[in-house]
């Protein structure tokens, strides 16, 4: 489960969106990182930045940080479906399998029509089940 970004937000220049994006779609995780800390030093309260924030920390494996950035992310912004499904993608590559259906339930239920959440949701199913099975 590869995090990709995918985002509209009018409080912030596109054009920022799309380099960051470009940034962690090429591999640069590191400096999209360190650019979206910048960008949240001026716009602290964005739900997108933080996003952005957290897939670079899910990308260089860093999950613990990562973890942290969505739960504040979700204290500010309890409806953000997108924090609780990247919430359940680390948990499911930590190998928290319940911990993931449990965020990636939260998604579907604050986006009725988020697909991958829906999918991720199967696939941590799909892990649960061969896990019982051993």
């Amino acid at each position: 489960m590869t995090s990709k970004i995918k985002s509209k937000n009018i409080h912030i220049d596109q054009k920022e969106i799309e380099s960051l994006k470009n940034l962690i779609n090429a591999g640069k995780i590191a400096d999209a990182e360190n650019r979206t800390r910048k960008l949240l030093t001026q716009k602290p309260d964005s739900k997108i930045l933080m996003n952005i924030l957290g897939i670079s920390l899910i990308n260089q494996n860093k999950f613990d940080e990562a973890i942290e950035v969505y739960l504040k992310t979700i204290k500010s912004n309890p409806n953000y479906a997108e924090a609780y499904s990247n919430l359940g993608n680390i948990y499911v590559r930590q190998g928290k399998i319940d911990e993931s259906i449990n965020y990636f339930q939260k998604a579907i239920k604050n986006k009725r029509d988020f697909t991958k959440a829906y999918n991720n949701l199967g696939v941590a199913y799909k892990k649960k089940r061969n896990l019982q099975r051993l």
